[in-house]
């Protein structure tokens, strides 16, 4: 469970949302989560290219852990945006920037898109290389890289003249404060602030950058390029993030609460004791009694197991289950061999599986880690036991409706 919360918490950050109208899943507040957000969110996770292999109720239960993570999310976008996150001149100021990149690779994107290689040049190309068809595509591609950086020189001088660009170059070779006037448009100004840099040759190429980015920005703006969806989407992944860095640092406000939370659970830092297991499995107390009898007589549990185990994998592997931690077993064999002997067969065991025998061949010893080696386990183990209770409250806020499309039968 922990595991799975924890999980929650780096989802939420990255989750791609979508803000398509197709049929509801869920109406949390005044937000909704749509069958589309969870396709979406299935095809970003790690388990995407092993759903198709999954069972139906495998299937069906991570459809439903990413729609409690989607539902989750939606809390904390409108929490969030209560608490007048987005409305901050931090986040405006980061959000402004994102749409000025988003606009300006949108407007390059189209002028790649709008070349073509003329007719001519495509049959040159053919001739010089008929003998290696291969390469056409290639030279192609870089035709259309030059074509490309011509265009966009040519396009850039147009923007110069358009936004009337003045830049100051003299003022490059002395002193930059952060508010040193450096260049100027029609609606932008660059000043040393926005160039991150002291080396002289650093700024003047960053300055470029950013007189690119303006200008091209500017353009993509005032031709109408539409960013809308990706700005939408961009929010509805940042804000629940900028909630949750807020959140993290009133949960762990010094290096303390962590070392205090792990004295409270020092199973964080437990290494469990490993084993080398070996296991017969027969349907019947006789059965396994008279094959415990043969193994006290000398013979290999091993060689038993290949005979008449009927667990599959144990048959199939002679009855060597690898090495596994102590606690993962079913309780009755934990308990029966958690004092077992090295390489002595256990009394029969019986499980809802059948009379087991076991044998444990070696052991490797657990340790207790120090804080410093696992304080990020720590960590994730904090906010995970504090996550699910502010998620609650959220809900109480903002009321959650299932509305689920009884033909699909995605997540329950």
């Amino acid at each position: 469970m922990r595991s799975q919360l924890y999980g929650l918490f780096w989802l939420l950050l990255f989750l791609p949302i979508s803000v398509r109208a197709d049929p509801a899943l869920a109406q949390v507040g005044t937000l909704t989560v749509t069958s589309q957000d969870l396709e979406e969110a299935l095809a970003s996770s790690p388990m995407a290219s092993a759903f198709p292999s999954l069972d139906a109720d495998a299937q069906a239960a991570l459809r439903g852990d990413l729609l409690q993570r989607l539902v989750a999310a939606r809390l904390l976008e409108q929490e969030a945006r209560r608490l007048g996150l987005d409305r901050t001149e931090a986040y405006r100021q980061e959000r402004a920037a994102l749409a000025r990149g988003l606009r300006y690779r949108a407007y390059l994107d189209r002028l790649r898109a709008s070349l073509r290689v003329p007719e001519a040049e495509t049959a040159r190309i053919r001739r010089e290389l008929a003998e290696n068809p291969e390469a056409w595509e290639a030279a192609r591609a870089a035709y259309l890289s030059q074509v490309y950086e011509i265009r966009k020189t040519q396009m850039l001088e147009a923007l110069k003249q358009r936004y009337q660009l003045v830049i100051y170059s003299t003022r490059l070779k002395g002193p930059i404060q952060p508010d040193t006037l450096l260049a100027k448009g029609a609606g932008f100004q660059i000043r040393g602030k926005d160039l991150n840099g002291q080396d002289p040759a650093e700024i003047g190429r960053r300055l470029q950058e950013q007189v690119e980015l303006q200008l091209v920005a500017r353009a993509a703006e005032a031709e109408g390029i539409d960013i809308g969806a990706k700005l939408a989407r961009y929010d509805r992944e940042r804000l629940p993030a900028l909630l949750l860095e807020q959140k993290v640092a009133e949960w762990i406000p010094d290096e303390q609460t962590l070392r205090d939370y792990y004295q409270a659970h020092p199973e964080l830092g437990q290494v469990p004791e490993f084993r080398q297991i070996g296991q017969l499995v027969v349907a019947n107390r006789e059965e396994a009694e008279a094959l415990r009898a043969r193994i006290l007589a000398g013979e290999s549990l091993y060689a038993l197991a290949g005979q008449y185990s009927i667990d599959p994998y144990g048959k199939e592997h002679l009855g060597d289950l690898g090495w596994l931690p102590a606690g993962s077993g079913m309780p009755a064999i934990e308990a029966a061999i958690a004092e077992l002997p090295e390489g002595q067969v256990s009394p029969v065991i019986e499980t809802p599986k059948g009379f087991h025998l076991v044998v444990v061949r070696a052991r490797r010893s657990g340790m207790q880690k120090p804080f410093d080696a696992v304080r990020d386990r720590v960590r994730q183990a904090l906010i995970a036991e504090r996550l699910p209770a502010y998620l609650a409250q959220l809900a109480e806020r903002f009321p959650i409706v299932w509305q689920f499309p009884i033909a699909q039968g995605t997540a329950r």
